[in-house]
């Protein structure tokens, strides 16, 4: 699985805003490690058709047996969608969920940016 990142450039340096991840929904958890391969993601590759669901710091968890990985509690995404509004469909038409490095770097405590 190779994950996405995108950056912006802030003062002549880029910096990773977004990992974008492929959607695993298989469980009640979807589980990523930061140690998986990843390619940078510009932004004339997001597309008309493309369907992404960001991610809060509130539907994010930590794996407890290893620092690298977080997981997304699908139970806590979809509850949210649904108090805002969305479609159940939404989750299980997306291409991708966005997380911000700021919420991934709250939630682990320690500076993700930097594998990036």
């Amino acid at each position: 699985m190779k994950f996405k990142v995108y950056y912006d450039e802030i003062d002549g340096e880029l910096r990773p805003m977004w990992l974008i991840l492929p959607v695993n929904i298989d469980g009640a958890f979807s589980y990523y490690s930061l140690q998986a391969p990843f390619e940078r993601f510009y932004p004339e590759e997001f597309y008309g058709d493309m369907k992404n669901v960001t991610v809060s710091q509130g539907e994010l968890v930590r794996c407890v047996d290893d620092p690298y990985s977080f997981g997304i509690s699908l139970d806590l995404l979809t509850n949210y969608l649904t108090k805002n509004g969305y479609p159940l469909e939404v989750i299980h038409e997306a291409d991708n969920f966005i997380v911000r490095f700021d919420d991934l770097e709250e939630l682990l405590q320690f500076d993700v940016r930097g594998i990036f």
